[in-house]
């Protein structure tokens, strides 16, 4: 069995084939940075992350043609709380806020009064690195973004819509959310209304490692690995 293991980072990507040992059989791994924007402004484009995930793959699937192995199971693994609204087709309605950017500090101090609860519910306290400070950030001061957006996606989010058409998250993801309930591993209503957004605006959630969907025939004709895997 060949197993393509994404591990998307904040300055690059890799591609690692395993087999079902876990010994290496290629990798391919690509640079790429944020922007910085004066000192507290981190942004990137998300098109970045896509176009080297298909140019990744692309690399794969040519090596296993000419070696006669197969990619039979992804998993991917990145960056957890970069924030990218996206409409419904999954296109980024703005540059990624990377994890780095401090826009949300304001935002950080107004919500830490609420900080009791906040713990409570989702385990720790707010962090302007968290995803659920930067969703509320971007719902008062970029309204016409924020109201655009069908998703609220993260970058494994995004990666993973591009590959399969579906928009779903795991727990991992959503507990630096600061908008998931650990106790009950859903969406927490009192926390939505604490950070003021929306829950038809995330993903469904999932469990790690539960399977997330299947190559599609966009990612198939983008990166030559068939559908359905």
């Amino acid at each position: 069995m060949g197993i393509l293991v994404f591990d998307v980072g904040t300055s690059s990507m890799r591609g690692v084939l395993m087999n079902e040992q876990a010994d290496i059989l290629c990798q391919f791994q690509e640079k790429y940075h944020p922007d910085f924007h004066l000192s507290i402004y981190v942004t990137q484009n998300p098109e970045i992350w896509r176009s080297v995930l298909y140019d990744i793959a692309k690399n794969i699937q040519i090596w296993c043609e000419e070696h006669g192995h197969k990619v039979e199971m992804i998993s991917l693994t990145a960056q957890r709380t970069s924030m990218i609204p996206v409409d419904r087709d999954g296109n980024a309605l703005c540059d990624a806020v990377m994890w780095q950017d401090k826009r949300n500090i304001k935002t950080c101090m107004r919500l830490a009064g609420y900080d009791g609860d906040i713990i409570r519910r989702s385990g720790t306290m707010v962090n302007p690195v968290f995803a659920g400070s930067k969703m509320a950030w971007l719902h008062e001061n970029e309204p016409e973004i924020y109201d655009r957006s069908y998703k609220l996606f993260v970058v494994a989010d995004y990666l993973f819509y591009h590959m399969t058409g579906q928009m779903k998250t795991d727990r991992t993801y959503a507990s630096r959310f600061h908008l998931m309930n650990l106790r009950t591993g859903q969406w927490d209503k009192q926390l939505l209304d604490i950070f003021d957004v929306e829950e038809s605006k995330l993903c469904e959630l999932i469990d790690p490692g539960e399977l997330h969907g299947y190559t599609n025939e966009a990612f198939s004709k983008a990166s030559g690995i068939p559908t359905g895997v």
